[in-house]
């Protein structure tokens, strides 16, 4: 009985060699995952606001994610999954946005969408109310945006990181979009990177791999700073901002009506908030042309001949951008009409006129557009912060 418990408490040499051999085999395995696998998150705030959230994790050729995002309407998590070839382009791509505190696969989600690279196109696959599928004939290196998803820029400071190149150009698409927008990634210095694509210009600070470490983008439609973190828990995030009132619209629409000399005029653009930034010098770059709002550009119509600061404006549709300086301002009005507010062409100026600076003594917070009667005419304000800049309206 002691030899036979002797023999089971003492393993023998060949016995121990395949422990040894097992367990190195453990710690090599878990080492390559270790060193496949890569994590972090970003936050994304919009002057003092955070308005989204990521969590992503990297695994050789796959990343999956999930993000918050805080909109006018309450909040939104999205959960995705990206995998790429051996060449590092698009191989299948799902994402599903739900109502928060719901996750895949419980509950029905708002958009279920599914890309799979066909060969010379990609197949959307579309689950919502009624599926849809439908091919979109792409380059091989087309990826999908995804809107407030920073973890997709970093898709594409890796793949510049890696190329060896100066600069790529990428096409993108929307979902249930046939259109490609090309976005193109240039490297700036050792460190940083700038993104051009439909949502306007940003810079990115990126590691040596390409891994993004921020982001900002004063100037374009999204107008925020991105943060690196090494871990974000979105599904906290998701709790505490669920006990907070809804962050409201980031920029509402808004429109001017009124009448001048007989002449009826309106304005339609949207209104951004200061959010606790420095705006102008900042957040609207000086000597920079400017939407004057945000979002698509500013609309301005009248139904008779008018005078803007000495030019003349006969009636029609017209676009309104700025060209902000310290105590000196341009009113551009542009021939060109219904574009996005990073849109601007200056071949399509109609005219270009000086406008008054004045400082606020009060900050607004919500910058606004507005029309008010005097004497024979009527003076055009565009105020935000403390700045104010005017001119004056006539009709003919």
């Amino acid at each position: 009985m002691r030899s036979s418990i002797t023999s089971r408490a003492r393993p023998t040499r060949a016995a121990a060699l395949a422990a040894l051999a097992a367990l190195a085999l453990l710690t090599l395995a878990a080492a390559h995952d270790s060193a496949a696998k890569e994590s972090g998150g970003f936050i994304v705030r919009l002057g003092r606001d955070t308005v989204a959230a990521e969590s992503f994790v990297i695994a050789d050729t796959v990343q999956t994610g999930m993000s918050l995002i805080r909109t006018g309407r309450g909040m939104l998590t999205r959960y995705y999954t990206l995998t790429l070839n051996a060449k590092g382009n698009l191989a299948r791509y799902e994402m599903g946005a739900y109502p928060p505190g719901v996750e895949p696969p419980g509950g029905r989600p708002f958009v279920h969408t599914i890309w799979t690279w066909k060969g010379d196109s990609i197949q959307e696959v579309v689950h919502g109310d009624s599926t849809s599928t439908f091919l979109l004939a792409s380059p091989a290196s087309t990826l999908p945006f995804m809107d407030m998803g920073f973890g997709m820029w970093q898709v594409l400071t890796r793949r510049l990181a890696a190329s060896g190149k100066d600069s790529l150009v990428v096409p993108m698409f929307f979902v249930r979009d046939t259109t490609h927008y090309q976005t193109i990634v240039k490297k700036k210095g050792a460190d940083s990177v700038i993104i051009t694509s439909v949502f306007g210009t940003g810079r990115a600070k990126i590691d040596a791999r390409g891994m993004l470490v921020g982001y900002a983008a004063p100037g374009s439609t999204e107008q925020v700073t991105v943060t690196a973190q090494p871990n974000v828990d979105v599904k906290s995030l998701v709790a505490m901002f669920a006990k907070r009132p809804p962050i409201g619209p980031y920029s509402p629409s808004d429109t001017v009506r009124a009448t001048v000399g007989g002449a009826h005029v309106w304005i339609a653009y949207s209104r951004p908030s200061a959010r606790g930034r420095v705006i102008f010098g900042d957040v609207v770059p000086w000597n920079v042309w400017w939407r004057t709002g945000a979002n698509a550009a500013t609309t301005f119509v009248t139904d008779k001949d008018l005078v803007i600061a000495g030019a003349n404006v006969p009636a029609g549709e017209y676009t309104l951008f700025t060209l902000p300086n310290p105590g000196d301002w341009k009113l551009i009005i542009s021939r060109k009409t219904g574009e996005w507010g990073t849109d601007y062409d200056p071949a399509m100026d109609l005219a270009r006129v000086p406008m008054g600076v004045t400082t606020l003594s009060t900050p607004m917070e919500l910058m606004t557009i507005a029309i008010t009667p005097m004497g024979s005419g009527a003076q055009l304000t565009v105020s935000w912060e403390r700045t104010q800049a005017s001119a004056m309206i006539m009709a003919k």
